[in-house]
């Protein structure tokens, strides 16, 4: 063993002494008090015992059911043709016809071929124009934004915004004014 590893081993044991020390000393003497343990001790409750099979009690199995239901007597049921039974096969002595009550009653009537509903090729010619004008734009007009305005136009509508709202504006001056001078 190397000298190191001697110390090493030295210094663990110290280490572990001191623990060891410390743990008793501070923790299990400061902390521990000791109890009667015995006087605090209560022991699980047991389950209350079964009694044994001959001091059990009889069981009541009284029901709704057995109270309250009749006995209804069953009469066999009579199987008529039964396929049971053993009887010899006895060929029909009809020739068999294989008509339907509806194939006989209803019988249709003669009638014209039916023409093909298909259409004719090609194109089909109109003789008026398209209009696609809605019901609102009929009833509100197309809206402002929608207009189209040529640059004399917009100078035209431009100038009458400025003027109406040059003459908003005195008018707010005005009545302003009016309002102050009347106390």
């Amino acid at each position: 063993m190397s000298l190191s590893k001697v110390r090493s081993k030295k210094k663990m044991t110290f280490y572990l002494k001191i623990y060891f020390f410390y743990l008793e000393n501070m923790f299990f003497q400061r902390d521990f008090a000791p109890r009667d343990v015995l006087s605090v001790y209560q022991p699980p409750k047991k389950a209350p015992q079964r009694p044994k099979d001959g001091m059990k009690p009889k069981l009541d199995d009284t029901t709704t059911f057995k109270t309250f239901f009749k006995s209804w007597e069953v009469t066999p049921r009579v199987r008529q043709g039964d396929f049971q039974e053993k009887q010899a096969y006895a060929p029909p002595t009809e020739k068999f016809e294989a008509t339907t009550t509806t194939g006989t009653a209803f019988i249709g009537l003669p009638g014209e071929t039916a023409k093909a509903c298909k259409p004719v090729d090609g194109t089909l010619e109109s003789g008026g124009g398209t209009d696609f004008g809605t019901v609102y734009r009929k009833s509100y007009g197309t809206p402002l934004a929608a207009k189209r305005l040529n640059k004399s136009q917009a100078e035209v509508v431009l100038r009458e915004l400025r003027k109406r709202k040059q003459g908003m504006s005195s008018k707010m001056d005005e009545d302003t004014q009016t309002a102050v001078r009347v106390p």
